[in-house]
């Protein structure tokens, strides 16, 4: 199984004994959305601007841009995710958690998982 956008669902792959195939949500970990304007994105789905590609090459944005920086980082994530043992296979949909809280590092809202 490989779920894109429902990243919370690795964990119950995880607690069936199955190994995920990915690392959750994979916004500016390993996939990163360019727009036909030359402005990147973590994914399409989480409109926060994270570099300009035109002015700076792919290459410096994916490794320099802030906003990946704090995604790869997940000690900096809030809520129960950043509680949560499953986050390095999970790490929650940061396009959900954006458009609910305001803030790209908090918890996925549909998870339904008790972190505690």
């Amino acid at each position: 199984m490989k779920v894109t956008c429902a990243p919370h669902y690795y964990r119950i792959v995880k607690e069936r004994g199955d190994i995920p195939k990915s690392a959750g949500c994979l916004a500016g970990k390993s996939f990163m959305f360019i727009s036909h304007r030359g402005i990147a994105q973590p994914c399409g789905y989480l409109e926060l601007p994270s570099g300009d590609v035109r002015n700076d090459g792919v290459k410096k944005v994916w490794e320099e841009s802030p906003v990946f920086d704090q995604l790869r980082d997940l000690a900096s994530y809030r809520g129960k995710c950043g509680r949560c043992r499953y986050l390095a296979i999970c790490g929650g949909c940061r396009a959900r958690a954006y458009e609910v809280h305001g803030d790209f590092l908090h918890e996925e809202p549909y998870c339904s998982f008790d972190a505690t």
